[in-house]
């Protein structure tokens, strides 16, 4: 399995498109997606999103008058994500906000309670917002959906941070394989400030 795996990724595709977002294109049994995240996409104010609380809110109470850096990935409880991903950016918390970034928010295929239970398990409150994409709207409108559910989790979201600057996006960095943890990085974000 480990072998088809690695194959796949060889058959990784990019190119580069005039508004320099990356396009990344792959397709196999095990991993299948396409995402296209470009920067100068405004994010719809008016997007129906729900808090940690379950809440109703939209884009706007996230995004509208802030600088965000916004962190996509595929599940809470999950290994990289757990780990590595989210911890960097609560370890980095003050740096960001010394480069003038108002606030953190991660996004997150799963369901309010399960995304609140994981931000409790980090101890990231106060510290990074949480935004449970229950129904894949904001990742979809994003174009960062992956769907993997070959691996049993169904479609979720890639592993991303984008910088949003009120609901534009002005820089993406997208992983070409959701179990590596790079360019979306916290050190690596942080550099691109």
């Amino acid at each position: 399995m480990l072998g088809r795996i690695a194959n796949n990724i060889q058959r990784l595709s990019i190119r580069r498109n005039t508004t320099n977002s990356l396009f990344f294109r792959r397709s196999s049994p095990y991993l299948a997606y396409s995402y296209a995240t470009k920067t100068g996409l405004t994010i719809d104010e008016t997007l129906p999103l729900k808090t940690t609380e379950n809440k109703n809110v939209t884009a706007k109470d996230f995004f509208s008058g802030k600088k965000v850096v916004l962190v996509g990935l595929p599940g809470a409880f999950t290994p990289v994500c757990t780990a590595d991903h989210i911890p960097g950016y609560v370890r980095k918390f003050d740096e960001f906000k010394q480069k003038g970034v108002d606030s953190i928010a991660c996004v997150t295929v799963n369901d309010p309670f399960v995304t609140k239970a994981w931000a409790q398990h980090l101890g990231a409150a106060g510290k990074i917002d949480f935004i449970p994409d229950w129904d894949g709207k904001l990742t979809k409108a994003l174009d960062q959906t992956i769907d993997l559910s070959k691996n049993g989790l169904g479609h979720r979201t890639m592993r991303f941070a984008a910088v949003v600057d009120n609901g534009k996006v002005t820089k993406v960095f997208t992983e070409n394989d959701p179990q590596e943890l790079k360019i979306s990085a916290a050190d690596s974000v942080i550099k691109q400030l």
